[in-house]
């Protein structure tokens, strides 16, 4: 896991990596080894703080070559140097997109969800059992809805094509035991399907491997 928070007061931690502290080719040496990378709640940013700064141009040319980004929710209150809500981490400037301020809701999974096996394999998961927070809203048509908000507040479940790799998430608020507890099931499906999604990509570039990186802030 890689702590990238470094603000204690800010659900952070005193040990973490603050990301604009590396050159952009130290990341890049970080990202040639991972294919994965999973954000748990309020991993890239929370309450004004942004924890992606110099990391955003090193993530986009990861993805574009076939890396696979997972979000749970995050803060609709960030923003990167350049006033972009969410950053330019992910391509907000080509793709637009708006995180809504929101709470739990129920769920209705879209066909191209169900096709996706987000929500089946391999465990059936009962997403009303889930909490949900801050969601992706006012989508560009590149965005692919794997679910939506059934309180009709936007999208619960995302994946967003991007060159040869994904940016996936699913606005799912994993801030305590309990809620973590509920949503273990998606979790290990949402590191299944990444997990297929870049082998799709790996058998074009049979060089890539499978690890992990975590990004994520304190939690309760």
């Amino acid at each position: 896991m890689l702590k990238i928070n470094p603000d204690p007061g800010n659900r952070g931690w005193e040990d973490a990596t603050d990301l604009s502290q590396l050159s952009e080719a130290e990341i890049k040496d970080t990202l040639a080894q991972t294919d994965i990378l999973y954000f748990t709640w309020n991993g890239p940013g929370h309450d004004q703080g942004y924890f992606m700064k110099g990391a955003e141009n090193a993530v986009r040319e990861w993805v574009k070559n076939g890396g696979v980004v997972w979000v749970d929710a995050f803060d609709d209150n960030f923003t990167d140097d350049q006033g972009n809500q969410i950053g330019l981490w992910w391509p907000v400037d080509e793709h637009p997109a708006r995180i809504a301020n929101t709470g739990d809701s129920d769920v209705n999974i879209t066909p191209e969800g169900e096709a996706s096996g987000l929500f089946s394999k391999p465990n059936a998961v009962d997403v009303n059992a889930l909490t949900l927070d801050d969601n992706f809203t006012d989508l560009d048509p590149a965005y692919v809805v794997l679910a939506e908000r059934a309180d009709g507040a936007g999208a619960a479940a995302i994946k967003l094509p991007y060159g040869a790799g994904y940016y996936v998430g699913m606005c799912i608020d994993t801030r305590d035991a309990a809620r973590l507890e509920a949503a273990k099931p998606l979790i290990e499906n949402a590191l299944y399907y990444c997990a297929t999604l870049k082998a799709a990509a790996a058998a074009v570039r049979p060089e890539d491997k499978l690890a992990t990186t975590w990004g994520a802030v304190k939690a309760e």
